[in-house]
């Protein structure tokens, strides 16, 4: 009689764990999604240092086109965009933001800022007319606006810039060296967030900073399909990645996680609902962290919330 007691109480106990567990995952659930309904739009973040280069030669476009997954061309000489460097595979090795000035130059910089990607680069180049230079440092501001605050073509005389229409913001992303000048644009009026702000906000939108430490993912799992040609010449994963979008076999899917420990980027984990994955960003909020994982689509739809529990 005394050990049946015991159970029940041990049961009791233990019911009373889950039932506070759950409270308290709803409520970290309930903080997260209501993030950005707490911020003072607009809002920027600036990093201070990125390395940029130039391509130089009579066959940097070709040079570029042949390596990447872009169709590099001169469309627009004040335009810019971005094109992505893969393996055999089809797995992202690095993302360029890139910017076509004529037929013998290019400038671009790299996602990672990982010099490693430019020796790889170097040894791409067998007998075409190019060379790749170190230019000078460049910054990125990061500003995040619920409407329309900067016309494209104010964006032009920068060295790159990318525009992000998000479900519920507009996302602008411009490099530039020595001042950040726009007409009729104070940042001033702006909010500065920190780079954990920055992340958070980029992780409600399921978008994160290339790192050189993730491997085996591609891009058409990771968003990125606007930065691939399907209508151009062979690439270095091509062939792989035509083949998993014609025959739609991408398998897995971006999916914001909330977790109460740290995780190491590319890591395995598995999740309290038994579904594994693989970690692409992370960012501490408090005493939380929240980051966007890579899980299997079939397992997309046994997650009740926003963020999936790890």
């Amino acid at each position: 009689m005394a050990l049946m007691e015991r159970d029940l109480n041990l049961l009791i106990l233990m019911l009373n764990h889950l039932v506070v567990v759950v409270i308290l995952s709803q409520f970290n659930m309930y903080k997260q999604e209501n993030f950005l309904k707490n911020l003072n739009f607009p809002l920027f973040n600036i990093t201070q240092k990125n390395n940029s280069y130039k391509l130089t030669g009579s066959d940097s476009i070709s040079f570029l086109d042949r390596i990447s997954t872009n169709k590099i061309e001169i469309f627009d000489q004040k335009t810019s965009s971005k094109t992505i460097l893969t393996d055999n595979k089809g797995s992202i090795i690095d993302i360029l933001n890139y910017k076509v000035l004529d037929n013998n130059n290019i400038i671009f910089n790299l996602e990672s800022n990982n010099p490693q990607t430019i020796d790889y680069l170097k040894k791409l180049i067998i007998v075409e007319d190019v060379e790749i230079f170190e230019d000078d440092p460049i910054k990125k501001i990061t500003i995040y606006s619920r409407k329309e605050i900067i016309a494209e073509k104010n964006l032009f005389s920068f060295c790159f810039y990318n525009i992000d229409k998000l479900e519920d913001m507009i996302r602008y992303e411009i490099y530039f060296k020595g001042n950040f000048n726009i007409t009729n644009l104070s940042l001033e009026e702006f909010e500065k967030i920190s780079e954990t702000t920055k992340k958070r906000i980029d992780i409600q939108n399921n978008l994160f900073e290339f790192d050189t430490k993730l491997k085996k993912i591609n891009p058409l799992e990771t968003g990125l399909i606007d930065y691939i040609s399907f209508n151009k010449g062979c690439y270095v994963g091509q062939e792989v990645i035509a083949r998993l979008h014609n025959y739609k076999k991408i398998s897995r899917e971006i999916i914001k996680f909330q977790s109460s420990e740290n995780m190491i980027i590319n890591a395995p984990f598995k999740s309290q609902d038994n579904i594994s994955g693989k970690i692409l960003s992370i960012t501490k909020d408090k005493t939380e962290f929240v980051g966007l994982c890579l899980i299997k689509k079939k397992d997309v739809g046994k997650i009740s919330s926003d963020f999936l529990l790890i």
